[in-house]
């Protein structure tokens, strides 16, 4: 069986990688549909940099570092899946925030601090877009 190679996804893969390698301004990420969703203190436990440090970047817009924004990337990609899935921001924000029984009764938002975090939350988006409830 061959693999079929997705052209499409394959160069928006590769401008986001050129994306994170550049980084994003502060700017532009508050524009982004999951800037909206999380406070200053979620993006500041997202991203591992304290407060003080989202504060100086917002009042010099000063560029996140490749890891910062490869991460911004992720949670950008994971929020716009997870508005496919259900449809609009008030029952997806609602869900990310609910202590979910197949997280070990976590919430989702808490696991967005590790890529696997990140990766279990995805899964689980996967699927309930899907219809396979746990």
């Amino acid at each position: 069986m061959k693999y079929k190679v997705n052209d499409q996804d394959d160069n928006q893969n590769l401008n986001l990688a050129k994306d994170a390698q550049a980084g994003y301004g502060y700017n532009f990420v508050a524009n982004l549909p999951v800037s909206q969703s999380f406070s200053q203190s979620d993006w500041s436990s997202f991203l591992h940099i304290s407060e003080r440090t989202i504060i100086r970047y917002r009042e010099q817009n000063k560029t996140f570092d490749p890891l910062q924004t490869d991460r911004i990337i992720v949670l950008n990609e994971l929020y716009k899946f997870g508005l496919e899935t259900f449809g609009n921001e008030e029952l997806l924000n609602r869900w990310l925030t609910t202590k979910n029984l197949a997280l070990s009764n976590k919430t989702p938002k808490e696991l967005l601090v590790t890529s696997f975090g990140i990766r279990l939350v995805k899964d689980e988006i996967g699927r309930i877009a899907h219809g396979v409830l746990a």
